[in-house]
């Protein structure tokens, strides 16, 4: 009887555990997605439970990236041409692991992850980002780096990982990125996502007005994106 009178009916379990994904997959339903013009005509949009689960996975990592920015990426990531994407203060991979999935589903390109990383900060970025890497991620300490057309890493974890040369999406959230040197490389109709640097995004705008095709803020990033044509 006593074991009849504290156990916990079998349903109650799974009625719990169900509350969170409705509850998460409502969150994400309330968050617009940026307007915006783009250069090229979109992939097919994520599904509301497909953005709740990238979002999910983006939580379960340590970092700052908030849903606002999160659907954004999203949204320029279906509207971005090919070629790579590159990340410079990836952190623990919160951004990352959102951005590699992305360039996977819409067939864009491999990620390369920059930082001033520590020994442990690295560590951590590989657990996160392993099961996802798939031979399409990889990583490298910021001043190592001599990205040009065949561009290739490789690092004990991920492997060997091949790049274009070219970015699909520049993701810059360090302000002592060389802003100058990496915006050269994104191609006609890509992105430059400035985060947090607000500054440098201003300049750049300024000196590329006619290059530029799109620019909105979400999250307290700066999204531009190019003109197909130079």
């Amino acid at each position: 009887m006593a074991d009849a009178a504290f156990a916990i009916p079998q349903n109650h379990e799974r009625r719990a555990s169900d509350l969170a994904p409705r509850s998460l997959a409502e969150r994400v339903s309330l968050i617009r997605p940026p307007c915006f013009w783009p250069a090229m005509a979109g992939k097919r949009p994520l599904s509301e439970i497909e953005r709740a689960g990238l979002i999910r996975l983006a939580d379960s990592i340590p970092g700052v990236c908030s849903d606002e920015k999160m659907v954004a990426l999203m949204e320029a990531m279906r509207h971005a041409p090919m070629g790579d994407v590159i990340e410079i203060g990836s952190g623990c991979g919160r951004t990352a692991a959102g951005l590699v999935w992305l360039a996977r589903r819409y067939a864009i390109g491999a990620v390369l992850c920059l930082d001033h990383w520590t020994d442990e900060g690295v560590a951590d970025f590989e657990i996160d980002l392993a099961p996802l890497a798939e031979g399409r991620l990889n990583h490298l300490p910021i001043g190592s780096e001599a990205y040009e057309a065949g561009f290739t890493v490789t690092t004990k974890t991920f492997g060997e990982t091949r790049y274009e040369g070219r970015a699909a999406m520049l993701h810059i959230a360090l302000p002592d990125a060389d802003v100058a040197a990496w915006t050269a490389r994104v191609a006609p109709g890509g992105w430059i996502v400035f985060d947090g640097c607000e500054a440098a995004a201003a300049a750049f705008a300024a000196a590329n007005e006619p290059r530029i095709c799109a620019r909105f803020t979400a999250g307290g990033a700066d999204f531009v994106q190019l003109k197909l044509k130079r």
